[in-house]
């Protein structure tokens, strides 16, 4: 059996709001009335889902960022630490015990923040 690929794929990507132009639960509604999307609340953020792969991360605070992506990682210490092999440098570790996440300091071509992402299943 083949070991699992390190980087799954996009686990979700976060928006963020903009105050001149509507609040996280306004988009989130959006969401929810125009796809049927099911929206779920935690501190900080509300993440949105339909029944396949992937899902939207709203966040409350509002931000000048426009968005961030977040890889999916199998196991996220090696996966660490092969992008420090390949020069990347990471903002301060998030979470812990079964959710762990970590911000590049790098950003996208077009400037959007990245971090790796992983969950106990």
């Amino acid at each position: 059996m083949a070991d699992e690929p390190l980087f799954l794929g996009v686990e979700h990507v976060g928006l963020y709001s903009d105050e001149g132009k509507g609040n996280a639960q306004q988009v989130v509604d959006w969401y929810k009335n125009l796809f049927g999307f099911e929206a779920k609340e935690g501190n900080s953020s509300f993440f949105v889902a339909g029944p396949g792969a992937g899902r939207l991360e709203i966040l409350k605070a509002p931000s000048p960022e426009r968005c961030h992506v977040a890889i999916e990682v199998s196991d996220f210490d090696k996966a660490v630490e092969a992008l420090r092999a390949q020069g990347i440098e990471f903002e301060t570790p998030k979470g812990g015990g079964s959710v762990r996440g970590i911000f590049l300091k790098q950003r996208d071509p077009t400037g959007n923040l990245v971090h790796l992402f992983w969950q106990a299943k």
